[in-house]
This record gives C-alpha cells, sequence and structure tokens, in this order.
C-alpha cells in the first residue's frame, strides 16, 4: 500500500501538461483506492486539489468583482414574481417633492440579486417611467472616476475616455442629468470607501420628479450607510421555484419526469443548498452528466455536504461541482483566477493561452487545439463555471466572465499555484507558485515598494526560475518595466508573458524603456505566447527599433498593439498566431516557412524574393488568408503554386488587385480572369472577397459548376467588367452579400439573406426573388445606395398586408440614399423591429408611413430627407424614436401638433421648414424658418380657430431642450411650449426678432391661467408691446432651467417685476450677447440681477459702470466681451469660486478692482488704451493681480503697462501676448514656474527679460516678432541658456534663421518643431514666412541636430517648394504634418526616415497627395486632407 500511495504522488508531481493524458489512470487508482480503505482515501485527498492550500472561513470571504450588465441571459427566471412587483411599484410610484431615493437589494452571493434587478430594469413599467436608465457595475474598488465615466456615457451615449479630471466629469454629469428622471442601477457594491455621498453628489440636485437609485450588496452596512427608503432583503428562493430550477438545471427541462427514487435523491441534494440559485446551477450541471441513482448517490454522499450545513455560505458546494470537473477543466479554471476580477475573456485569446501553459490535450486527430479548447469553455460554461455575455460591438465575438463567487473558488483552489499582485495588501507567495500577475493602478504611489517586495519574496523562495506565467496589466509609470525586466531575467521557464501595460512618461523621460529588446529580458527557450500590448499614453506613438525574433522557436503566439519590428520572424516555424497588425504580416519574407501559421491579415505579392504568390503552397493551416497585389503574377501556372484548394482550415479569403497595375499594365482582363481561375479555394471556405478583379467572367469554382457551396459571405468590389453575378441562388448558405461598383452588374437574384449591400451600381435595373417574389423575410439589413437606375420597389411587388408584415418582420436596419427610382411601400406598423432607418433621395418613401397603425416603431434613428408630405399617423410608431431628422421640409399638419406625450429621450431638428408645428418631445431645435408661427401665422390661427388657440396646443410635458434659431417665432408661442414643460433644462434663443419682452415669474408670484401677464401689468417700457411679443417664463421653468442662451435679439428687454433672472433657482449657465437692450434694462435697478446658483456667465455691450459678484459665490466662468461703454468694473470679494475670466474689447474699461481678492486661474484680458491715461492721471504703479494665476493672456500690452504688472506670480505656468506692437520689451520678472511662453504678433518686440530665470520652459511659440528672433538667436547660444534649451519640449517658430548647429545641438529633448504661421487666412501679415522657399544649407544640417525631434509640422508656408533635404536620417522623427503649403510639389528625393509612423497633408497639390500615398504603401500611415488612405 505504501508503494502505490509512493507511486500516486509522483504522478501528480509531473508538469500540468503531462497529467492529462493520465487524468483517467488517476481516477482509477483513486476509485481502487477507496474501494481499499477509507482512510487511504482521506489521506490522499485527490478530490481536493487545493485541500493543502485551504484557507479558514474567514479568510475565503473573497472580495467579489465581476462584471455585469442589464441583459437577463437566463432563458427563464423562476420565481422572484412578488419581490420584482414591490419594487417596480414602490420605485414609479409618484411621490410628491421628488428627491433623489437609493434602495439597497441585500442578500448572500449567488441568490439572485443581479438577476432581480434585471427583469426590473427591463420591465416596460420601468421603461415608461424613467427616460433615462443606467446600469454601473461597481465591483470590489470603489473608483470615483471610472464610476462617473461610466455614468457620464450612458448620459450622453459617447465616451469620456479622454477626460481624467474628476470636477469636471462631475460637472458633465450634473449638466446632462439636471431636469431627466433617471433610474441609476449600481450592481455589487462591496465597499464605498467614505465616498458615496461624493459619488452622489453631480445626482442631488436634479429637478426632475424622483428618480431611484438600486444598490446591489451582500453587506448589511453598506445597505445601512446608503439607504434612503429602507431596504430589501433578498430570501433564497421559495422551495417550489427553486425545486423547478434545480430540475431544469439537472435534468435540462422542468417538465422532466424523475424515477421515484432518483427524485427523492434529487429533493435531498435540493434542501442542502437552501434556496441558493448558484448553487443550483453548478450542482445541477454536476449532476446532468449522468441521470442514475448511483450517481446522484455518490453526490449526495460527499463529504462536502457537511461543511455546507454548518455554514451559511455555498462555496462548498461549488468546491464540490469543481472536484468532480475533468482534470483538464480544472486547471484551465482556477488558471483564470491570475486576471483582474472584472475582466472579460475572449474565447480565442483565452484559448491560446491554455494551449501555451499544455492545458488542452489532443486526442483527436483531426480536431484542431483551438477547436478542443472552444469545447472547453462550452463545457465550463455549461457546468456554470463561465458566464457567457453578449457583446453589444460584435455578436459574432461575445465575452466569458466569472461570477464572483466562482472567482472567490478560483482563488481558492489555485493558491499553490498562482498568485496575484495589485499593491493593495501583502500576499505571501509561497515556493511552489507557477503563475504570477501584477495589476498596477496609475494613481498609485508603491511601485518601488511593491517591486522590492515582489523581487524579496521570488528569490527568497527561488520561485523566478519555476515561473511559466507573467502578466502585467494596468497603468503604470514608465520606469516600472526597467525594473520588471531586471526580476524576471532568471525566469527562464516561462511560456506566456502577457504585457498589456498602458506606460506614462513624466518630467524629460524619453521613455527608452519602451525600446527594449525582447530576447535581452526573456528566455527565448521555452515561450510560447507573447503579448507585447503596451502604448505610452502621453508620448506620440513611435515605432521601435527591430528585434530578432529567430530564437523564439517555441513561441506560437505573437500580439500586441505595441509595433514591435522583428527581424527574421520567419524562422519562428512554430507560430501560429501573429496578432492584427497588417503591416507586420505583408513585412515578413519566406513567410512560407511559418507552416503552422493561422492567420495572415496581408500578404503583398512582389517581383522579390521570399514575396512570391508561392510562399502559400505549404501554409495548409490557415484558417484567414488576404492576398493583394495580385497582378504581380505573371500566369495562371504560377498562381497554382499557392495550391489553395488544398487548405481545407481556410475560413476566410480575400484576393484584390490593386488600380496601379491595370495603369501600369502590369495585368490584363484575361490574365486576371486566369489567375483567379487557379486561385480555387477548398470547398469549406466561409468568407469570400474579391476586390479590382478586372475578368469579365466569373470563375468556373464561382460560376455554373459552383465548388465553395459553403460560402456564408460574398464581398465584390470595384470588379468594373463582371458582367453576371455567381450563382447565388445555388448558395444555400449564403447570408450576406455585399456588391460595392460591381458596374456591369444589371440584375440580381436575392437568395435567402440576413444582409444586402449594393452601393454605386450604375446599371443595377432590378432585384428579383424567384421563390417568394418578396423581400426574403429573414433579411436583418438592407442598405441600398447610388444604385441610380435601379426600378425596384419595396417589397417587390403588391402583397397583402399579412405578406407585407411578414415580409419586413426582421428588418432591423433600412438604408437608401440616392436611388431616385426606388419605391418603398409599407405600413409603419410593419417595421415595429427596425433600429435604424435612413431614406434620402427615394421616390416616394413617405408611403412607408401611409395610415400607420399598430404597434410602436422600435427606431433609434430615422432620418428622411428632400420629402414634402409629413407621414400620417407618425405618432402611432415615434415612442422609442431617439433621432428625427426633417431636412428642407415644407410640412402642414393640419392646424393641429401631434401629440407625442412620451417620456423616452427623443430629439427634433427642423430646419427650414417655414409652416411646420413642432412636435411634443423631449429635444426640439428649430432652425432657419423665418415664417414658422410669425405674427402673420398666428393672426391665421386665431382667425380659424375663432380665437381659441387652445385647439392647436403645444403639449411638451417632457421638454428638456428648446434651441431657435434665425425663427419669426412670436414669444407667445414659445410661452405656449414652456408652460407644460415639467422640468426643462437647456433653452436658447437666436435671432428671433419677434421676441421684445421677456416676462420672468418669480416662484412667489402667481401666474394667471393663461400663463400670461396682462400688458395692464408689464413694466412702462413694455406698455406698448402687444401680447404675441411677450415671452412668459412660468414658474416650474425657473425652477428647473440650468442653461439659458439669449443672442442677437436687440430689441428684446427685462420686464420689470420681483423675479428677474434673479427668479432662476436652479440655473448655472447665462449667456446674453447682442442684446443690447436687455443687457441695459438688467441693470437698470441696483442689487444683483442674477441667480445665486449661477456657475458661468458670459455677458457684452454692459453700461458705464457694473459691479458683479455680490453673494455669487457659485460662480467660476466670467467673460465680458464688446463692451465700448464699460469704464469701471469691480469684482466683489465673495466671488470665491471665480476661475476663469475673460475681458476682451472693452476700449474705455479704466477701472478693474477686486482682482486680488480672488483665486484666479485663468486671466484673458485686452489692455485698453484707458489704462495707459488712467496711469498718467492716477499716478499708479501698479495692478493687483491674485497670486494664484496660472494662466495669463494679455493682448495689447504696451510698455507703459508692463511695469504695473506684478513681477511675481508664483503659480503662473502659461503666458500668452498676443497683437502688442508697441511692446519692445517683455520682462518676465520671477515667473520661475512658467512652463509655456507664447508671443504673437508683437512687431517692436525686441527683448526677453529674466528668460534665464526660468527653469521649467517645455512650450516657446514666436509668431510674427521680426526683432525678437535675433536676440533669441543671440540669447540662445549663451553658456547660461544652456539648461533652458535642453529642456525645450516644443518650439512653434516662422523664421528659420533661429535654427543653428549651436542652438540646436542643445535642444536635447526637442520632440515637436513647428515651422510656419498661425495666420494663413489674414493675407500677407507673416512677411518672412511669405518669402521662405526653402531651408538654407546651414539650416537643413542644424536640423539633423535634433536627434529626438518626433514631430515636424510645416503650417501656412504658402511659398515653400521642398520639405528638409536631408529629412531622411532624423533617427527618431515619427509623424510629419504638412498643412498648406500647395507650393510642395514631391517628397524628398533621398525618402523619409524609416520611423515616421504618420505622413499628413492638409490643402497640398494633386502631386504632393499622391507621392505621399505611393510611398506610404504598408510603411506608415497617411491622412490626406484629414482622412486615412
Amino acid at each position: 500500500m505504501h508503494n502505490s500511495i509512493v507511486s500516486i504522488a509522483d504522478v501528480l508531481c509531473v508538469p500540468s501538461e503531462r497529467r492529462q493524458g493520465m487524468a483517467y489512470t488517476i481516477k482509477e487508482i483513486v476509485r481502487q483506492s477507496c474501494e481499499i480503505t477509507v482512510p487511504v482515501y482521506q489521506a490522499l485527498k485527490l478530490d481536493r486539489l487545493c485541500s493543502t492550500a485551504m484557507l479558514d472561513q474567514s479568510q475565503s470571504e473573497i472580495s467579489s468583482a465581476r462584471l455585469t450588465g442589464s441583459y437577463v441571459e437566463e432563458v427563464k427566471v423562476y420565481g422572484r414574481v412578488k419581490e420584482r412587483e414591490q419594487i417596480i411599484e414602490l420605485i414609479t410610484s409618484e411621490i410628491p417633492g421628488g428627491g433623489l431615493a437609493v434602495l439597497p437589494i441585500v442578500g448572500n452571493g449567488g441568490v439572485g440579486k443581479t438577476t432581480l434587478v434585471q427583469l426590473i430594469y427591463n420591465d416596460a413599467r420601468v421603461e415608461n417611467h424613467f427616460g433615462l436608465k443606467l446600469w454601473i457595475c461597481v465591483s470590489n474598488k470603489f473608483d470615483l472616476v471610472r464610476l462617473t465615466n461610466e455614468m457620464l456615457d450612458y448620459v450622453t451615449e459617447e465616451e469620456h475616455t479622454s477626460v481624467k479630471d474628476f470636477n469636471q466629469l462631475q460637472k458633465m454629469l450634473r449638466t446632462n442629468t439636471q431636469g431627466r428622471r433617471f433610474l441609476l442601477v449600481l450592481d455589487d457594491v462591496w465597499d464605498t470607501e467614505d465616498k458615496w455621498e461624493l459619488l452622489l453628489e453631480p445626482l442631488k440636485h436634479n429637478q426632475a420628479a424622483r428618480s431611484f437609485i438600486i444598490v446591489t450588496t451582500r453587506s448589511q452596512s453598506i445597505s445601512r450607510l446608503v439607504s434612503t427608503v429602507g431596504s430589501f432583503n433578498l430570501d433564497p428562493l421559495e422551495e417550489n421555484d427553486f425545486w423547478l430550477l434545480f430540475k431544469s438545471n439537472a435534468c435540462g427541462n422542468e417538465k422532466y419526469h424523475m424515477p421515484r427514487k432518483l427524485k427523492a435523491i434529487g429533493r435531498q441534494i435540493a434542501n442542502k443548498l437552501k434556496g441558493n440559485p448558484l448553487a443550483a446551477k453548478t450542482v445541477g450541471a454536476l449532476l446532468r452528466k449522468t441521470l442514475s441513482t448511483e450517481h446522484w448517490m455518490n453526490i449526495l454522499d460527499n463529504e462536502d455536504w457537511k461543511s455546507l450545513e454548518r455554514t451559511d455560505g455555498i462555496m462548498p458546494a461549488l468546491r464540490l461541482s469543481y472536484s468532480h470537473l475533468p482534470c483538464y477543466l480544472q486547471q484551465c479554471f482556477y488558471w483564470c483566477a491570475l486576471f483582474p476580477k472584472d475582466h472579460r475573456f475572449h474565447e480565442i485569446e483565452l484559448v491560446e493561452m491554455w494551449i501555451s501553459q499544455g492545458f488542452v490535450c489532443n486526442k483527436q486527430p483531426s480536431k484542431r487545439l483551438d477547436e478542443i479548447g472552444s469545447q472547453y469553455i462550452a463545457d465550463l460554461v455549461n457546468f456554470g463555471f463561465l458566464q457567457y455575455e453578449r457583446n453589444r460591438m460584435c455578436d459574432s465575438n461575445p465575452y466569458f466572465v466569472m461570477h464572483d463567487l466562482m472567482h472567490d473558488l478560483a482563488c481558492l483552489v489555485s493558491a499553490n499555484e498562482c498568485v496575484t499582485l495589485d499593491g493593495s495588501g501583502s500576499k505571501q507567495i509561497l515556493p511552489g507558485i507557477l503563475h504570477l500577475s501584477i495589476l498596477c493602478s496609475p494613481h498609485s504611489s508603491d511601485y518601488e515598494l511593491l517591486l522590492e517586495r515582489i523581487e524579496k519574496q521570488l528569490y527568497k523562495q527561488r520561485a523566478v526560475g519555476k515561473l511559466r506565467t507573467l502578466l502585467l496589466i494596468g497603468v503604470c509609470q514608465c520606469w516600472f518595466l526597467r525594473l520588471f525586466q531586471t526580476i524576471f531575467r532568471e525566469a527562464k521557464r516561462l511560456r506566456l508573458v502577457f504585457l498589456t501595460g498602458r506606460f506614462l512618461c513624466y518630467g524629460n523621460r524619453s521613455c527608452s524603456d519602451l525600446d527594449y529588446s525582447v530576447s535581452d529580458i526573456l528566455h527565448p527557450c521555452h515561450l510560447r505566447f507573447l503579448n507585447l500590448d503596451i502604448a505610452q499614453l502621453n508620448r506620440p506613438q513611435r515605432r521601435s527599433q527591430p528585434q530578432d525574433m529567430s530564437k523564439f522557436y517555441s513561441l506560437q503566439v505573437l500580439d500586441g498593439s505595441y509595433e514591435v519590428v522583428c527581424k527574421n520572424l520567419c524562422n519562428i516555424v512554430n507560430l501560429r498566431h501573429l496578432g492584427r497588425n497588417q503591416w507586420a504580416h505583408a513585412s515578413i519574407p519566406y513567410v512560407g516557412k511559418m507552416t503552422c501559421l493561422q492567420e495572415l491579415e496581408k500578404f503583398k505579392v512582389q517581383n522579390t524574393a521570399g514575396f512570391d504568390i508561392g510562399q502559400l503552397e505549404r501554409l495548409n493551416e490557415l484558417v484567414l488568408l488576404r492576398v493583394s497585389h495580385l497582378e504581380n503574377i505573371e500566369s495562371e501556372t504560377e498562381a497554382l503554386r499557392a495550391r489553395l484548394a488544398d487548405k481545407i482550415h481556410l475560413n476566410t479569403l480575400s484576393l484584390s488587385w490593386h488600380e496601379s497595375g491595370v495603369i501600369s499594365g502590369l495585368s490584363s482582363p484575361a490574365s486576371a480572369q486566369c489567375v483567379l481561375e487557379a486561385l480555387e479555394p477548398h470547398p469549406n471556405l466561409k468568407h469570400l472577397q474579391i476586390t479590382g478583379y478586372m475578368g469579365v467572367m466569373s470563375p468556373s469554382w464561382l460560376a455554373a459548376n459552383l465548388s465553395v457551396t459553403s460560402l456564408q459571405t460574398i464581398h465584390l468590389e470595384n470588379c468594373k467588367e463582371w458582367l453576371t453575378p455567381p450563382p447565388l441562388g445555388k448558395m444555400q448558405l449564403l447570408k450576406k452579400l455585399t456588391l460595392i461598383r460591381m458596374h456591369a452588374f444589371k440584375e440580381i437574384l436575392i437568395p435567402s439573406l440576413d444582409e444586402l449591400v449594393l452601393i454605386e451600381m450604375s446599371k443595377l435595373e432590378s432585384l428579383f426573388c424567384p421563390e417568394e417574389q418578396q423581400l426574403p423575410s429573414c433579411l436583418r439589413t438592407l442598405h441600398l445606395e447610388k444604385c441610380r437606375k435601379l426600378t425596384t420597389c419595396l417589397p417587390l411587388q403588391k402583397i397583402s398586408d399579412e405578406e407585407m408584415d411578414h415580409c419586413f418582420r426582421n428588418l432591423h436596419r433600412l438604408t437608401i440614399r440616392d436611388c431616385p427610382h426606388v419605391m418603398v411601400s409599407c405600413h409603419a406598423a410593419t417595421l415595429h423591429n427596425t433600429c435604424y432607418a435612413d431614406i434620402d433621395g427615394s421616390s416616394k418613401p413617405q408611403e412607408i408611413y401611409k395610415n400607420a397603425i399598430g404597434p410602436a416603431l422600435v427606431s433609434d434613428e430615422l432620418r428622411m430627407q428632400d420629402e414634402k408630405i409629413l407621414p400620417l399617423g407618425i405618432q402611432k410608431w415615434m415612442t422609442d424614436d431617439k433621432i428625427l431628422t426633417f431636412g428642407n421640409q415644407k410640412w402642414m399638419l393640419d392646424d393641429k401638433i401631434l401629440p407625442f406625450g412620451h417620456q423616452k429621450r427623443r430629439s427634433a431638428h427642423m430646419r427650414e421648414c417655414p409652416n411646420l408645428i413642432p412636435l411634443a418631445l423631449s429635444e426640439v431645435t428649430i432652425e432657419d424658418c423665418p415664417g414658422f408661427l410669425s405674427p402673420h401665422v398666428t393672426s391665421d390661427a386665431n382667425a380659424n380657430h375663432e380665437g381659441d388657440l387652445t385647439t392647436v396646443c403645444f403639449f411638451l410635458p417632457y421638454l428638456k431642450s428648446l434651441k431657435i434659431v434665425r425663427c419669426g417665432i412670436v414669444g407667445r408661442w414659445i410661452s405656449q411650449m414652456l408652460s407644460h414643460a415639467q422640468s426643462i433644462f437647456m433653452v436658447l434663443l437666436t435671432d428671433c426678432p419677434n421676441v421684445k419682452l421677456l416676462q420672468v415669474v418669480c416662484p412667489l408670484e402667481k401666474e394667471d391661467d393663461n400663463n400670461l401677464t396682462p400688458l395692464s401689468e408689464c413694466p412702462a417700457a413694455a406698455v406698448t408691446t402687444p401680447d404675441d411679443f411677450v415671452l412668459q417664463i412660468p414658474t416650474q421653468v425657473c425652477s428647473s432651467l440650468g442653461n439659458l442662451k439669449i443672442s442677437n435679439c436687440r430689441d428684446l428687454v427685462l420686464g420689470a417685476g420681483k423675479g428677474g433672472f434673479a427668479a432662476f433657482k436652479s440655473l448655472k449657465v447665462l449667456e446674453i450677447s447682442g442684446c443690447p437692450s436687455l443687457v441695459a434694462s438688467m441693470f437698470r435697478e441696483n442689487g444683483n440681477p442674477f441667480p445665486l446658483s449661477l456657475e458661468s456667465l458670459y455677458m457684452d455691450h454692459l453700461p458705464a459702470e457694473v459691479r458683479l459678484g455680490e453673494n455669487m459665490r457659485s460662480l467660476k466662468d466670467l467673460e465680458i466681451w464688446n463692451s465700448p461703454r464699460l469704464k469701471s468694473l469691480q469684482l466683489h470679494s465673495s466671488c470665491t469660486a471665480l476661475q476663469y475670466l475673460v475681458i476682451r474689447n472693452c476700449d474705455q474699461l479704466a477701472v478693474l478692482g477686486g482682482l486680488e481678492f480672488l483665486k484666479l486661474d485663468i486671466l484673458e484680458i485686452s489692455v485698453s488704451p484707458s489704462w495707459d491715461r488712467k496711469l498718467e492721471d492716477s499716478g499708479q504703479t501698479s495692478f493687483l493681480l491674485p497670486p494664484s494665476l496660472g494662466n495669463i493672456s494679455v493682448y495689447g500690452l504696451t510698455d507703459k503697462i508692463q511695469p504695473c504688472l506684478p513681477s511675481f506670480l508664483p503659480c503662473l505656468k502659461r503666458m500668452w501676448v498676443h497683437d502688442s506692437p508697441n511692446l519692445t520689451s517683455l520682462h518676465l520678472g520671477s515667473c520661475t514656474s512658467l512652463e509655456c511662453l507664447t508671443v504673437v504678433n508683437c512687431g517692436s518686440l525686441s527683448s526677453l527679460e529674466g528668460l534665464h530665470h526660468i527653469k521649467k520652459l517645455r512650450e516657446l511659440t514666436v509668431l510674427d516678432c521680426p526683432d525678437l528672433v535675433p536676440h533669441l538667436e543671440l540669447m540662445l547660444q549663451q553658456p547660461w541658456c544652456q539648461d533652458l534649451c535642453s529642456q525645450l519640449y516644443d518650439l512653434t517658430i516662422d523664421d528659420c534663421s533661429i535654427l543653428t548647429v549651436p542652438i540646436c545641438k542643445r535642444l536635447t529633448s526637442l520632440n515637436m518643431l513647428t515651422v510656419g504661421s498661425w495666420f494663413h487666412c489674414f493675407g500677407n501679415r507673416n512677411n518672412h514666412i511669405q518669402r521662405m522657399v526653402g531651408l538654407t544649407v546651414e539650416q537643413d544640417r542644424a536640423l539633423q541636430c535634433l536627434a529626438s525631434l518626433n514631430m515636424l509640422q510645416l503650417e501656412n508656408c504658402p511659398n515653400l517648394l521642398h520639405l528638409p533635404a536631408d529629412i531622411h536620417s532624423l533617427p527618431c522623427l515619427g509623424i510629419i504634418y504638412i498643412i498648406n503649403c500647395p507650393a510642395i510639389s514631391k517628397l524628398p528625393e533621398k525618402g523619409l526616415p524609416p520611423s515616421l509612423t504618420l505622413l499628413s497633408a492638409v490643402g497640398c497639390s494633386q502631386g504632393l497627395n499622391e507621392q505621399c500615398i505611393m510611398a506610404g504603401k504598408d510603411k506608415f500611415k497617411v491622412s490626406i486632407d484629414g482622412e486615412y488612405v
């Protein structure tokens, strides 16, 4: 017996990849051992691989962090009807007073909290009640920035990843949620870290009816902290519901008739699970393997049930299911614990990682490892250890995630082999550790401590040499990578290295740590998987130096977005996957050696050694192949060498000819036809794309003798001479057909398709379906564009309403553009599933909506243009529409408004619609409608309705935003629009001449029945204003309005009364421009005319004396423009929040007081001529500026004014001096923190005094300052400027005489150089730039000294003839911008630098554009006039 034990232990110590083949042997040994004696079985503990590493119960409560979504993935949810109804009734009840309510749902892990909330979230009653819904998965890290960012993304339907400032995010969130009733779900909250109130701050002051937050958590303390309406404790499922759930998972069907004995055992097992749904799924999956009493009794008799009976948790039940997994699935599962707890696993990537570790065993030679690995994932999903999650961006590429308890389980069972370090606590690294992951956070400051601890523990336990997996995930500082290399240089058994870091560079570091040599830090012997998905977040991307990968013989996967240029890549003969970098694929010579390769994204056929078509001959493992430049194949015999018919695994094939081949005569239609014939693929091919084919006929394998019968998608593009389409009717599996610029096709048969795309088919006349005589009922996407001869009617013939509904029932996207003869005729009710409709330029698209009745059209976007008749019955299907655009319409709605009183967020944009009455939507924009509801329209309405205007009622209860631009609408109609708005947030009026009196009703005042103030109660200045021209703001608008902008309403005045603008209690933003009468009426009375809530104020045409800011403690931004009468401006000391101040074009301003009391960060000011006179009269010697100033921009600075500015601004980092022609010397004083200096259009400026005191200057811009350049040239060569030059990162000049060898040698950190002018539109303003035709020899030589230069920009140089001749020798130059330089006709003869990644030309000659395109082929990105080519 002792010998048996030793042999079993020896088996368990073999490497993991050898265990799989012995799994069944081990199980047999275990079974025999158990039969001999129970103590032996207990001693071995083979059913629990992690028993030696088991932690106590307190340690097993690992914090959760899973990824959840709002979609309910379960086919059927059992129970929870009562709970769902109670919560829905609570959150949808109308309770006076509004406010923000928080309801926590508390329950144990796996009890179904998330599933319950998913049911509530997607309930139709909740959909109708809340205009906005947000679902945020919080997980175990309460990251305020991430959570606020995700909420903002939901609200605006845009990404804000570039916004990192938390205050800015909160401000944006508050602005975008103001006035909107919302439901926010915060799922899986573990700890708020005392930040709960801060997270809710932007949401607390919402003026809409009561909004709700639902929080799911396991913690009662969290529940007590966040609750405002009590908490909801979620109990386990009731016995009957739980039995149905258990039976469904154990037997596959809740209606399965179980034998009596099996049912009795099942009842006992179900009772042990204590109503936990997750336990029912996992244990049920285990039972489902064999529906026998023997198997179920073995499960019931397992000792782990005793642990479950002693605890309230379900971990023992999960461990029981885990212990019955096959060995190969166990190691695949627990290895996933290395990743962050909110990680989304992609199937292909996860399978490749498992393969690299040897976890995937091929016992079936007919199957590939990838297929077996995918089956492993399917098994783990089936057993409940992974969960499927739909990818909203791509249904064909789903995610897989772990439930939080499953992640806990994975951490427990992997404790001996896997460890994850994140710096949050001290985790012990055990001696036998094989797999290590390090998670970084951009805000952590303990990197050195973390690395030091890792290094000590690894070397102490001598674990470095044993490591097989190394993961680095997150955002970290650049030098982290260098330290990271030293730790793992001795890890010679690594099989998988996964670096997905984002590296931040600070100071003047060049981030050369990213240019490491892979072979220097990684031992090549065993490495199989290498992912270098790394990048610099705050530096322009640059291509790294070529690296020799020839020693990595075992490498199977090489991936990553970081462009690692590899030499001798063809020697890695075991490589199966090479990322998605087409440039890397196209640059591999002799790729035919890589016989294991499965994807070749781009193979460019060339007439050079190593790039001939014969390289494809032995690549029989290919799944994806894209071949370009087929014009370089000279004969059919040469094409046959590719042997595509032998590639049985080939799934996707793209074949393309380049247009240059036709132009140069390299290929003819006859030769192209022979080549395509020879490139016949295997019948298993599923996706085929052919581009640029010049032949007339189809190849035989794509014609009558069709051999590729498995095709699912066909994409034919720019094959202009191809006469007849392939026999689509014979392709039974075809789902998608795309035809673009197939100019010879005249008619097309439409088989049973999911997607049909026809673009620029110049001769196409008809579509037909011989069997159904109508569109395929399975069609989901229909896109017709620029098919000007197509005369098809959709559907294809007159059919009944029932047949029409059958025809369009599955259509999700309908696009018809510039197809003047296409007629679409169907009822709107038939389009009930369409989520996108774009109809532009068709014959009679209005027939789509004629007599529309029935269910609502669920449409995300509908666009109609060039039509004259508004669809009737449109209100029947608009309930879920988000965007409705009417362009160039002249529609009349029978003098009645359409009742769109629905709560869903929608917007309408009406332009040039003189007779259109607006819709009752949440967002309305009326633009360029001069006759719209003008006085003559209202008089006609009065006559037609006998003076009763209420019959033409604007019912806008959910209006959030109203924008009226250049319209003849009268004030009375705007008042009607606002009268029913419950919580409008935004109002914009521009160029509305028929709005003459603004009457604001204070909340304390009582409105009359018609919401209009009688003329007798109006101010004296407005007595003569007819009622039609009066805009009255009702009380509820005063309470909710957050943003008000009024411009170019020159006759508008403010009515007197108790309110005024101060009545707007929630107003945050106020902009008034081009309204001199309105401004004058605002300041005619003493006191503060502004609300205390105001945060941003923009005004012009201020009177002579103004005092601002009293009690305006929330004001942050203040802009005053174009006020020629303003002489004195006093800012009150209570403006403590003011950070941004602009005063421009106020020529009479002589007194500016109160600045010294403020905490300004940004000041932009025009120096008034009156300041000079004021100084002479008063003898004043200084202006008091706040010492907090960080940015200052001055216009019109003079020598007299400059000495009066304070010489010490310790926080000043940026200074701009513009348009100061009389300034001769700029004194920088002691601005020692200055980082950016810009001097523009200062014609007399000849010196910069005190520049030598600035040690941190990073950016310098000197434009249109001809006298300053000689001074700079001399100064920068002085010894004391050595440090200043070495710090400079960005230089912008318009005079290249400053480019001398001595100066450029000092610019050792210069990264960006711009030569040119910002003022191209101002004609000959800059004479030097006008004269420059090129760099001199001396300047060109000096340019070569800029070894660190990464970006060169030439801008607005009209006479520049050529680029620098030796630009190719700049070693680090990665980006070149050429903007508005029309005289440059060609690129330098010596070429461009090999390090170049982007070449952009805007407003340049056609010749230069063509050369840029040719030069960039397969080498670098090229952008022409803002678009990549």
